[in-house]
């Protein structure tokens, strides 16, 4: 099994490397959260690496692709993990890049009919999945996708407004950075984590469920 380490736009920690396979760059859920080639390319010395990337704006879609067009040409990175659909078509032209379903696409994917969505998978030469969720799983599989869980915490809900800055612009200072906030509400069975522009559920995906060939885990997690 591969085991990742997501390590967001900065270089992880040294000991935090110990025992990872592959390296997962950037963010699921925040456009800006991207390392730039340098980093890229120090991660590479470590391992092979995979860029995560989320929903964009005009402005994003144009930084992001041309990013990946630059780091897959210089050897720094061989995966993508794709959740904005306009992603996909530029992709297209980067022959022997390995692309992932995000968590965000995964969860529209599974909501279209099955035929339309494997036609869908092969022409855009999506061959994996992430999820931490085990229904999910399940469904991901039957489409014959290999399936990447990440751990502990599963994913609850994303939001384009920025809850560190208050803000919905392109830009930010990375106010979330190395932040981690726990949520509490009378309203809510359990707490939830906020990171970036994400709300966790903690401990939610602690177990993987058996087949996947993949576990990302975050730095700092």
């Amino acid at each position: 099994m591969e085991k990742a380490l997501l390590s967001g736009r900065l270089l992880p920690a040294r000991a935090a490397l110990k025992g990872c396979t592959r390296l997962v760059a950037g963010s699921e859920y925040c456009q800006n959260r991207l390392p730039d080639l340098k980093t890229l390319a120090a991660l590479r010395r470590h391992a092979p690496v995979t860029l995560a990337t989320s929903i964009l704006t005009d402005e994003g879609l144009a930084a992001v692709s041309a990013l990946i067009a630059a780091a897959f040409r210089r050897g720094l990175m061989d995966e993508v993990i794709v959740n904005d659909w306009g992603l996909l078509e530029p992709l297209k032209k980067l022959r022997g890049l390995a692309l992932s379903a995000g968590r965000l696409l995964c969860v529209e994917l599974s909501a279209t009919e099955p035929g339309w969505t494997e036609k869908f998978l092969r022409e855009y030469g999506i061959t994996a999945a992430e999820t931490d969720d085990k229904k999910m799983a399940a469904r991901l599989k039957a489409l014959g996708l290999k399936v990447s869980w990440h751990a502990p915490h599963a994913f609850k809900a994303v939001t384009t407004y920025c809850p560190f800055e208050r803000h919905f612009k392109a830009k930010c200072g990375f106010a979330c950075e190395g932040r981690v906030l726990q949520l509490k509400n009378p309203h809510l069975k359990a707490p939830l984590l906020l990171t970036e522009k994400v709300y966790l559920t903690p401990g939610g995906s602690a177990r993987p469920p058996a087949g996947v060939w993949r576990v990302v885990r975050r730095e700092g997690f």
